[in-house]
C-alpha cells in the first residue's frame, strides 16, 4: 500500500471469473491476429498467394499449418514434391479430397514466383518462430474458450447459445460484460450502457421537440462490440423470421446493425428469466400447439448440442444441476420425447 502497488479486491462470483476470461480471451485473439498478419508477410515471399482466400489449401488450416512448419517451405520445393507424398501427407493433416488437392497445389506453386535465396532464408527463419507463437496462442485460446463455456453453462444465460447464429464464446463473452440478465428489469438501460442507443435530450416539457444526438460519451466498448457482432449475426445467420426483419429494416433505410443488437439483448433477457431455448412467434404463448414445439425442440436440439459437442462439454452443460440440464428434463417430461446426448 505504501508503495501504491495494492488492488481491490472484489467479491468473486461467476460473472466476474467469466469477465477475466473472456477478457483474457479478447487480448490473445488481438495477438493471434498480429502473429498471422507477421505469417503471411513471411509465407508470401516463400510462396506467394499460399494464404491467399482463393488457394487450393484453406488458408491456417491444419495442413495449411504443417506444410508451412517443413524446414524446406516453399514454392520451389512444393512444386519439386512427390504427387503421391504430398497428398499422403495432406491426407494425414484432414484434408479431403488429398488427391486432387495435391496437383493443384503442385501446379499453383510451379505459376507463382517467390522471393530471391537471401530473402527467403530470411523469411523461413521469421516464419518457423511465428508459427510457433501462433501454435501456442491457438493452444491458448482453445482452453480459454472451454473455460468460458463451463462458466456459462453453470448460468441462465446459457439459453442465448441456442439461437441460431450465436456460438457459446459470443454468448459467454456478451453474459460477462452485461452481468446477469435475469437481474434486469428493463433493457432500456442496458442498451444505453452497452452503447447502441443515442443519446436524447429534451428540455421546455413534453411539448418541445427531442433532440437526438451522437453516442453517449459513457458506455461499454467491449459490450457494444458483442452485442454489434450479435446482431449481425442474426442478421447474417439468425432464425427466418429474425432475418426477414433485418432485410425489412434494411429496406426502409434504417441502422439495421444497431436495432438487431437491440432486439438481440430483448430476445435474451427473455431467455435467460424464462429458462427456455429459443422459439419461433408462433410457437409462444399458451394458444401454441403443443405438438408442433415438441417437433422443433427435436429439430433444433442437433444443433445445439454439436456446439457444446465441439468443446467437449456436452455432458457437463446438460447435467442435471445445470440449467440447461433442467431444461432438457422438463421438456423430456412434459413432451414425451427424448434428447439423447
Amino acid at each position: 500500500m505504501l508503495n501504491r502497488d495494492a488492488r481491490p479486491i472484489d467479491g468473486h462470483d461467476v460473472y466476474t471469473e467469466l469477465r477475466g476470461l473472456t477478457r483474457q480471451r479478447r487480448r490473445i485473439v488481438h495477438l493471434s491476429t498480429a502473429v498471422k498478419n507477421r505469417i503471411h508477410t513471411h509465407a508470401d515471399r516463400l510462396f506467394p498467394g499460399f494464404l491467399a482466400k482463393d488457394s487450393v489449401l484453406t488458408p491456417f488450416s491444419r495442413a495449411s499449418l504443417e506444410l508451412m512448419s517443413k524446414p524446406a517451405f516453399g514454392a520451389v520445393s512444393i512444386s519439386q514434391k512427390n504427387e503421391k507424398a504430398l497428398g499422403q501427407l495432406l491426407k494425414r493433416a484432414g484434408t479431403a479430397r488429398s488427391a486432387e488437392i495435391a496437383p493443384a497445389l503442385k501446379q499453383q506453386a510451379r505459376d507463382s514466383i517467390p522471393a530471391d535465396k537471401d530473402a527467403a532464408r530470411l523469411s523461413a527463419y521469421i516464419l518457423a518462430g511465428e508459427l510457433q507463437l501462433f501454435r501456442s496462442l491457438a493452444s491458448n485460446l482453445e482452453a480459454l474458450d472451454q473455460g468460458c463455456a463451463r462458466l456459462l453453462a453453470r448460468t441462465p444465460e446459457a439459453f442465448i447459445a441456442s439461437i441460431k447464429g450465436i456460438g457459446i464464446t459470443l454468448a459467454a463473452s456478451i453474459c460477462a460484460e452485461s452481468g446477469s440478465l435475469t437481474q434486469i428489469t428493463r433493457t432500456d438501460g442496458l442498451n444505453a450502457y452497452a452503447g447502441i442507443v443515442p443519446k436524447v435530450k429534451q428540455t421546455g416539457g413534453p411539448e418541445s421537440e427531442a433532440k437526438i444526438r451522437g453516442r453517449r460519451r459513457s458506455f461499454n466498448r467491449v459490450l457494444k462490440d458483442y452485442t454489434m457482432q450479435a446482431g449481425n449475426h442474426l442478421y447474417l445467420h439468425g432464425p427466418e423470421e429474425l432475418m426477414q426483419d433485418a432485410v425489412r429494416r434494411k429496406l426502409a433505410g434504417k441502422a439495421v446493425d444497431t436495432a438487431m443488437a437491440r432486439r438481440f439483448l430483448r430476445i435474451a433477457r427473455a431467455l435467460c428469466k424464462n429458462h427456455l431455448t429459443y422459439l419461433p412467434s408462433h410457437l409462444r404463448g399458451q394458444n401454441a400447439s403443443s405438438r408442433e414445439r415438441a417437433q422443433y425442440i427435436l429439430d433444433t436440439w442437433p444443433a445445439l448440442l454439436v456446439k457444446w459437442k465441439r468443446l467437449g462439454l456436452h455432458e457437463e452443460a446438460f447435467a442435471a444441476e445445470n440449467p440447461l440440464g433442467q431444461w432438457r428434463l422438463i421438456m423430456q417430461e412434459i413432451h414425451d420425447i427424448d434428447l439423447p446426448l
